[in-house]
C-alpha cells in the first residue's frame, strides 16, 4: 500500500485539507452581471455579483470601490488586461480569475485581479500564465495585485501558474521594485494582512535590484506586513546577474531603509517551493531566503513557528548569502543607529531544506551585515536545522555575523543536526569601522576618526550563545572569530562569554580567544533543547504518504476513527511542532489504521465510463484540442487502471478506480464543443463592422467606434484560437453585436456652428459684465472646438446648445455713467482733490462727508478693474445713493444782512438810548457774532440773528430830556422790555435749533 510521493505532493495534501471544506455563500446580493458590458457598466461605488462566467477583453477603468461577489463563477481574460485598473477600499469575494497570456511589457503595474488596489479580498483563486518578454521596466507584477497601497486583507486568496518577465535590462540599475506570486509590491503606512493564502505561482524574475517573492516581491516604505497560516509552493528564481537584491519563498525584500515604522511578522507558515538565484564573479545582493530573501532596515522583523523545507539554491558565482528562514538581515540604516527598540526574532522555526551558499549560509539565517547600527540585536531562540548547508561560510543557525560592525547577537535553545562547516556561526566579527560605508551617525559613543575613516572604540556587542545543541556533522561549533578593526588598527578586543552551557557535540574545541563554558550536564541540556525546538517532520511525513489521497469510500470499516487521528497528524506536520508531538502521532496513525478494512473495488462504473469514452473517439475534431487532449490522458488512465485491476498485488483501492471513472466522465463532460459555425458567424460580424466607410469614425463617435475596434479585436483572436469554445465564440459575438448597436451617429454641427456664431455676434461684451461675458465666451470657444472635431452625438449638440442659451440668459447687462455724471457735473470736478476741498466749505461737514463718501465709490466704480463689471443694477444703486447725498447737502449761511445791519447800529449814539435798551441790542449783535464763527451755522438760524438784532433795534428806548420825560420814559421803558422779550425769544430759538442740531 505505500507510495513513494515527494514532499510538495504531501504539503499540497495537506494544504488542500486545509482549505477543502468551504463555508456555502448566502445569496448573492447586489446587482447581478452577466456580461462583459454589464460588468464595464458599473458604478464604482456599486454592490454587484456574478451570475455567471464572463470574458472580458478590458479593464474596469474607474477606480472600483464597492463590493463584487463572485458567487464562485469566474472572470477570463485572455490578455496582459487586469480585471480592475485600480480598487480603492472595495470588498471582493468568491471570485475566481484565469488569465493567459505572453506579452513584451506590462502597461503599468500588473496583476491579474487590478494594478493596484487596496481592500478586503476573501476567497479569490486566480491561475495565471503570464509571460513579458521584452527588457525589464519600472513595473511591479504580481500574480494578483501589482501593488497594495493601503490598508488590506487578503484571506484564502490561491494564485496557481506562472509570472515570467524573462529578460534583463542590461542598461537598468533599477526597474523595480518587486515580483510576486500574489503582490508585486506594498507600499503603504497601513497594515497588509495575509492570512490562510497560498501561492503555487512559479515566479522568474530578470527585473535588476527588485524583490522576488513567493507572497509579496517587495515591503516598502512603513507597511506593517503580517502573513500567517499560509504556505508557498511555486518555485521563486531570481535570475538577474546584476545586484538582484532578494528572493524568497513569501517576501523578496523588505525595504525600508531609515524607516523605523516598518515591520513584518511570518507566522505558522511554510515554504516548500525551490529558491534560486543566479550569478557571475563580481555580482554583489544575491539574498535568498525561504521566507525572507533580504531585510533592509525597518523597526521589527518577526518570523515565528515557520517550517522551511524548500531548497534554497545558489546558480554560478558572485557575492550571495542563503538561509532557510531569512537570507540576509542588513542594518546599514543610520536610522537604526541608536534604535534599541529594533526587533529582529527568529523563534521555533525550522529548516530541513538544503541551503546552496556561495558565501555565506545559515540554517536559519545566512548573514547579518550592518553598519552605524551596533545597538540592534538579532536573536535566534528555540529554533533548528537538520538540512545540509554548504557555502564558504556555513552555519547551522547563521553563516555570519558582521561586516563593518558588530550588532548584539544571542542564539539560545537552538538545535543543528544538519552537515554544516559550524554548527551554530560560521563567522563572527567583533570590530567597527565604517570604510565605504557612508555617513556615521556621530551620536553614537565611541566615535573617532582614525586614518581618515570614521571608526568606533571597543567594547562591541559580544554575541551570546546560550543552552545550543550540536548534533549534525560540522567541523566547530562556531568558526572564525575577527576581533580588530581591519582598516585601522584600534587593537583587539577581550572577549568573554561568548558560548554559554552549550553541547558541541564532536565539532573541534574553540581558539582559546573565545571563553566556552560548557554545559554541566550535557545529557540533560540536549534533552532539554530537543524537547522544545521544533521537531523534523520526515518520519511522520513518510507515514502520512502511506493514507495521502484516501477517503471514506475506500473502507467498509475504520475510517470513521482512522480520519480525525489523520486529521490531528496533517494539522501538526504543517507547522513547526516538538519533536515529542510529532512521534506521537505515529503510534496513533498505526493503531486507528490497524482497524481499516479496505472496500470491495466495483470496476462497472470505470467500465462504463470507458465504454462511453471510446463511443466517440471518431470525432475528435469537433471538440477543441485542449480539452480533447485532456480527455484522452483520462481515457488512458481509466484504461491503464481497469488492466490494474486484474493484476496480481494491485494496490489499487476502491475510490482509485472509482475516482478514474469519475475524471474520464468529467473530461467526457468538459469537452468543448469546436465553435465551427459560430466562427463563421463571428468572423461574419467582424467582417461586416470592420468596414471603417460604414462604421468608422467618419460616421459614428469615436469612443463609440474603439469600444467596437476593441471587442472585434477580441473576437478575431477567438476566430484564430483552435480552442475557442461555442460558448465562448457566442459571447464574443453578443459582444461584437452589442458593441455595433451601441455606437453613436455623428451628429452634424452646423446647428452648433450656427448659434455659437449668431450669439457672438449679437452679444458684445460692451453691453455686459466682463464675468458674464467671458462665460459665455468660453462656452462659445467649446462649442467651436466641438464642432472643429466633428466628434458628437445629437446628444452632445444639444447639450452644448443648451449651453450657450443658458449662458445668454445668465448675460447681465452692463451700466452706464450717465445719469450719475449729469448728477455731478454741477459740483465740478469732483474727482479733482481741489475742487472737493473748496467745495466742502460751502456745506455743513455732517451733509458733505456723505456726498463725499458716495463720490468715492463712484469713483471706484468708475476705475478700470470695476467699470467693466458695473452691472445697471449697480448704477441703480449707486444713482440712488448720489441723489441722496446731494439733497441732504445743507449750505452755509451768509452773514452780509447782519452785517450791515451791524454797521447801521454802530452809527447811533450809545448814550441816546437807556442802558437796558442797549444792552439787548449788544447782547443780539454777540449772539449774531458767535453764530458767524461756527461753520455748521444755518440759513434760518442766520435769519433769526438778524431779527433779532431789528428787534433790539426796534426796541430801543430814547433817554428824556424834558419835563414830560417821564411819559416818554415810560414809553422806552415799555419798548425796551418788548425789545428785550423778542432778542430773547429768538435768542432762545437760535439756541434751541443748535441743541437740535447736536442732538441729531
Amino acid at each position: 500500500m505505500k507510495k513513494t510521493i515527494s514532499i510538495l505532493l504531501i504539503v499540497a495534501m495537506m494544504l488542500a485539507s486545509m482549505l477543502a471544506i468551504i463555508p456555502a455563500s448566502a445569496a448573492p446580493k447586489g446587482e447581478k452581471i452577466a456580461s462583459a458590458a454589464d460588468f464595464a457598466a458599473m458604478s464604482a461605488d456599486g454592490e454587484y455579483y456574478l451570475g455567471s462566467d464572463i470574458i472580458i477583453s478590458a479593464s474596469y477603468k474607474e477606480a472600483f470601490k464597492g463590493k463584487l461577489d463572485g458567487n464562485g463563477k469566474t472572470i477570463t481574460v485572455y490578455s496582459a488586461t487586469p480585471v480592475f485598473e485600480k480598487i480603492e477600499g472595495a470588498e471582493i469575494t468568491d471570485l475566481n480569475i484565469v488569465m493567459e497570456f505572453e506579452a513584451e511589457k506590462p502597461d503599468g503595474d500588473f496583476g491579474a485581479l487590478a494594478r493596484t488596489a487596496y481592500g478586503t479580498f476573501e476567497n479569490i483563486t486566480v491561475e495565471l500564465d503570464a509571460l513579458f518578454t521584452a527588457e525589464a521596466t519600472a513595473n511591479n507584477l504580481g500574480g494578483v495585485i501589482g501593488m497594495v497601497d493601503g490598508e488590506s486583507e487578503l484571506y484564502m486568496v490561491t494564485a496557481k501558474g506562472s509570472l515570467k518577465q524573462e529578460k534583463e535590462n542590461a542598461g537598468a540599475d533599477n526597474c523595480a521594485q518587486g515580483i510576486g506570486g500574489i503582490i508585486g509590491v506594498a507600499n503603504t503606512d497601513k497594515e497588509v494582512s495575509i492570512d490562510t493564502c497560498a501561492n503555487y505561482v512559479d515566479v522568474y524574475s530578470n527585473l535588476p535590484r527588485a524583490g522576488v517573492g513567493g507572497f509579496v516581491g517587495a515591503s516598502n516604505g512603513k507597511t506593517a506586513l503580517v502573513i500567517d497560516n499560509s504556505q508557498n509552493y511555486g518555485k521563486i528564481d531570481g535570475c538577474s546577474k546584476k545586484n538582484h537584491q532578494g528572493s524568497a519563498g513569501f517576501v523578496g525584500i523588505m525595504n525600508a531603509n531609515n524607516v523605523k515604522e516598518a515591520s513584518i511578522e511570518i507566522t505558522d507558515s511554510r515554504n516548500y517551493g525551490e529558491v534560486t538565484s543566479h550569478g557571475t564573479a563580481g555580482d554583489n545582493d544575491h539574498m535568498k531566503g525561504g521566507f525572507l530573501g533580504r531585510v533592509y532596515g525597518g523597526a521589527k522583523v518577526v518570523v515565528e513557528n515557520c517550517v522551511n523545507s524548500g531548497k534554497i539554491n545558489t546558480v554560478g558565482g558572485g557575492w550571495a548569502s542563503s538561509g532557510g528562514i531569512v537570507g540576509n538581515f542588513e542594518t546599514y540604516n543610520y536610522s537604526w543607529s541608536n534604535n534599541d527598540e529594533a526587533t529582529l526574532k527568529i523563534k521555533n522555526c525550522v529548516n530541513t531544506g538544503e541551503i546552496v551558499a556561495q558565501s555565506y549560509g545559515g540554517g536559519i539565517v545566512g548573514s547579518m551585515l550592518q553598519g552605524n547600527s551596533p545597538a540592534v540585536k538579532l536573536t535566534i531562540e528555540d529554533c533548528a536545522n537538520y538540512g545540509k548547508v554548504s557555502g564558504s561560510n556555513s552555519g547551522g543557525m547563521l553563516g555570519r555575523q558582521g561586516d563593518g560592525g558588530a550588532n548584539a547577537l544571542v542564539i539560545k535553545g537552538c538545535y543543528n543536526a544538519g552537515e554544516v562547516k559550524a554548527a551554530m556561526v560560521a563567522s563572527i566579527s567583533l570590530m567597527w569601522n565604517n570604510e565605504g560605508g557612508g555617513p556615521v551617525n556621530k551620536e553614537i559613543v565611541g566615535a573617532q576618526e582614525v586614518d581618515g575613516a570614521t571608526a568606533f572604540t571597543a567594547p562591541y556587542p559580544v554575541p551570546k550563545i546560550e543552552n545550543c545543541v550540536n548534533e549534525g556533522t560540522s567541523t566547530n561549533f562556531v568558526g572564525t572569530l575577527n576581533r580588530t578593526d581591519n582598516a585601522n588598527s584600534l587593537g583587539p578586543q577581550e572577549v568573554s562569554g561568548i558560548i554559554n552551557n552549550c553541547v558541541m557535540g564532536d565539532t573541534t574545541a574553540p581558539d582559546d580567544k573565545y571563553t566556552v563554558t560548557a554545559a554541566a550536564d550535557e545529557a540533560a541540556v540536549t534533552a532539554e533543547v530537543k524537547a522544545t525546538v521544533p521537531g523534523n517532520p520526515a518520519e511522520l511525513d513518510a507515514i502520512l504518504v502511506e493514507y495521502m489521497g484516501l477517503v471514506a469510500d475506500d473502507y467498509k470499516a475504520g475510517w470513521d476513527v482512522f480520519e480525525p487521528a489523520y486529521l490531528a497528524a496533517l494539522a501538526d506536520a504543517n507547522k513547526a511542532t516538538p519533536q515529542a508531538t510529532l512521534d506521537a502521532h505515529i503510534p496513533v496513525l498505526a493503531e486507528k489504521s490497524a482497524d481499516l478494512e479496505l472496500a470491495e473495488i466495483d470496476i462497472a462504473p470505470l467500465t462504463a465510463a470507458i465504454e462511453a469514452a471510446e463511443a466517440i473517439l471518431a470525432d475528435s475534431e469537433k471538440y477543441t484540442p485542449r480539452t480533447w487532449d485532456i480527455f484522452m490522458l483520462a481515457l488512458a488512465k481509466a484504461e491503464e487502471v481497469l488492466e490494474e485491476t486484474d493484476a496480481l498485488n494491485s494496490n489499487l483501492k476502491p475510490s482509485d478506480v472509482k475516482s478514474a471513472a469519475n475524471k474520464l466522465t468529467t473530461a467526457q463532460a468538459a469537452l468543448e464543443e469546436l465553435a465551427t459555425e459560430e466562427k463563421v458567424d463571428l468572423q461574419a460580424a467582424i467582417d461586416k463592422y470592420s468596414d471603417e466607410k460604414k462604421y468608422g469614425t467618419d460616421t459614428y463617435v469615436s469612443t463609440s467606434v474603439e469600444a467596437l475596434k476593441a471587442a472585434i479585436t477580441a473576437g478575431q483572436a477567438l476566430v484564430d484560437d483552435v480552442n475557442a469554445t461555442k460558448d465562448m465564440v457566442n459571447a464574443a459575438i453578443d459582444v461584437v453585436l452589442d458593441a455595433a448597436e451601441a455606437l453613436v451617429p455623428k451628429a452634424d454641427p452646423a446647428a452648433l456652428k450656427a448659434k455659437a456664431a449668431e450669439l457672438s455676434a449679437a452679444h458684445k461684451l460692451e453691453n455686459y459684465t466682463a464675468k458674464s461675458h467671458n462665460d459665455l465666451i468660453m462656452v462659445i470657444r467649446r462649442a467651436n472646438d466641438a464642432a472643429a472635431l466633428n466628434d458628437m452625438s445629437q446628444a452632445d449638440v444639444d447639450s452644448l446648445i443648451k449651453q450657450l442659451d443658458d449662458a445668454v440668459k445668465k448675460l447681465v447687462p452692463r451700466g452706464n455713467f450717465d445719469a450719475i455724471t449729469a448728477v455731478l457735473t454741477p459740483f465740478g470736478d469732483v474727482f479733482d482733490p481741489d475742487v472737493m476741498d473748496a467745495l466742502k466749505y460751502n456745506y455743513t461737514s455732517e451733509s458733505f462727508k456723505e456726498f463725499e463718501k458716495v463720490v468715492a465709490e463712484v469713483s471706484t466704480a468708475m476705475g478700470e478693474d470695476r467699470k467693466t463689471n458695473f452691472s445697471v443694477a449697480d448704477s441703480e444703486k449707486l444713482l440712488e445713493k448720489l441723489n441722496t447725498a446731494v439733497a441732504n447737502l445743507v449750505a452755509f449761511a451768509t452773514y452780509g444782512d447782519i452785517d450791515a445791519k451791524i454797521a447801521e447800529v454802530n452809527a447811533l449814539d450809545k448814550n441816546a438810548y437807556t442802558a437796558e435798551s442797549w444792552q439787548v441790542l449788544q447782547d443780539a449783535i454777540a449772539a449774531a457774532n458767535a453764530l458767524k464763527s461756527n461753520r455748521n451755522t444755518t440759513q434760518p438760524e442766520a435769519d433769526a440773528a438778524l431779527a433779532a438784532i431789528n428787534a433790539a433795534v426796534e426796541g430801543l428806548a430814547a433817554v428824556s430830556t424834558d419835563g414830560d420825560g417821564d411819559d416818554e420814559g415810560k414809553k422806552g421803558c415799555g419798548s425796551a422790555i418788548g425789545a428785550t422779550i423778542v432778542v430773547m425769544t429768538a435768542t432762545l430759538a437760535l439756541g434751541a435749533t443748535v441743541v437740535l442740531k447736536k442732538k441729531d
